[in-house]
Parts: C-alpha cells; sequence; structure tokens
C-alpha cells in the first residue's frame, strides 16, 4: 500500500463526517408513517456520517428509538439508488427487525462476530450495508480499532493499488462476506491507520473515492 502511504497527507486531510445524502422522501414510500416520522427532521436535508454516529450516540446512552439510526444508516448508504426501499421495507418483516435491535446491542457489548454473523441471516442484507451497521454504530462509542465500511468499491481500489494497472482495469471485485476476511480488512485498515498516523475511516474514505472518481461519480 505505498500509494496510500504516499498520499497520507492528502488522506489525512479528508473530511469523511461531514460527506452526506440527501433524503428524498418521495424514494421512502415504503417506510411507515412511524419511521418516517424518527426522521421527518432530515427530509430534503443532507445526512451526514457525523449526523448517523450522534444518532447512534443518542441510543445507546439517551435510549432513543432504535430504528432511527438504523434508518439514517439505511437511507444514507441507498442515497438515489432505486431498490434501497424496497430492501429496507424486506429488513423490518419476519424477524428482521428483533435482529437489528439484538444486534446494536451485542455490537455495544464488543460482541462483533456475533454481531456481523446475526445481520447476515436477514434477508437481502449483504456485507456492503452490513459493515455500514457496524461502522456508524461502532463510532459512536469508540475513536479507533473500529469496524469499517466494506463495499464493491472499497475493494476494486483495494485490487486497484495491490496489482498492475493492466491487471485491475481487467477486474471487477466484490468483497468477500465471510466475517474473517472483513475482520481482515478492517485489522488491516486500522494497523495501516496506526502506522502513518490517520483516521481509519479517512483511509476507508479514500479507497471509496479512489475507484469513484475513475468512474466519473461526484
Amino acid at each position: 500500500m505505498l500509494q496510500i502511504i504516499d498520499k497520507k497527507t492528502e488522506i489525512r486531510d479528508l473530511k469523511p463526517l461531514s460527506q452526506g445524502e440527501k433524503f428524498v422522501l418521495s424514494n421512502w414510500s415504503g417506510l411507515t408513517s412511524d419511521q418516517q416520522f424518527l426522521v421527518h427532521d432530515y427530509i430534503d436535508k443532507e445526512i451526514t456520517r457525523q449526523d448517523i454516529i450522534d444518532s447512534f450516540k443518542k441510543y445507546y446512552f439517551d435510549s432513543s428509538d432504535f430504528q432511527r439510526p438504523f434508518l439514517l444508516c439505511m437511507i444514507r448508504g441507498f442515497a438515489g439508488i432505486g431498490y434501497g426501499n424496497f430492501r429496507v421495507k424486506k429488513y423490518f418483516e419476519e424477524e428482521g427487525i428483533d435482529k437489528i435491535k439484538t444486534t446494536l446491542k451485542i455490537i455495544h457489548d464488543n460482541q462483533q462476530e456475533a454481531a456481523y454473523n446475526l445481520l447476515s441471516s436477514i434477508n437481502m442484507l449483504g456485507v456492503s450495508y452490513i459493515s455500514k451497521i457496524m461502522y456508524f454504530a461502532e463510532r459512536s462509542f469508540k475513536s479507533e480499532n473500529y469496524s469499517l465500511i466494506f463495499d464493491q468499491r472499497v475493494a476494486n481500489s483495494l485490487v486497484k493499488l495491490s496489482l498492475p494497472e493492466e491487471l485491475s482495469k481487467s477486474l471487477d471485485v466484490f468483497p468477500s462476506g465471510k466475517y474473517i476476511n472483513y475482520k481482515s480488512y478492517c485489522n488491516y485498515i486500522n494497523k495501516l491507520s496506526d502506522e502513518i498516523k490517520v483516521p481509519a475511516e479517512n483511509i476507508e474514505y479514500y479507497l471509496f473515492n479512489l475507484t469513484r472518481k475513475e468512474n466519473g461519480q461526484k
């Protein structure tokens, strides 16, 4: 990861916590009236990473409704993706809502593997969004050695930085859904964070944007 070490000043200056996505209510018609009320203050506004972290803090330390931070995490994560509304509605079906509530508790109890596996058992919830939940929940009570977001853009950037360009351009990879591999990724980025004295979330955000920019996305 020599390219990351060379870019450490640029990475240190990134502001991932202020990065947000707009909440357009018309994209989320599947939310119940109670769920809409929980997040109504963000309608037509950007939801930033810091907003979600603060919401998780309020849940953990003020016993607020656990659905609010979860919904903010999903709304920001799916942003303008059309199927987000359908997916989130599915997450709350059957035993999903109880699994989400249990997961948030055991994350705070530092039972990360059990939390990850429980989230994995929810229909249609993959590693990209599992890792978002893990990151935001842990980040609300940890300042270091926390779980990190692991999505396709991050995975492709890791490949790009590890292989010659002529090879990396011919590959399109997805993050592994196994906890042991997710944990290895988090451990590696957190270790690199310690070595170059840059917040781990800044490195993840740099990796996310590296592939995003090459695809012409903002």
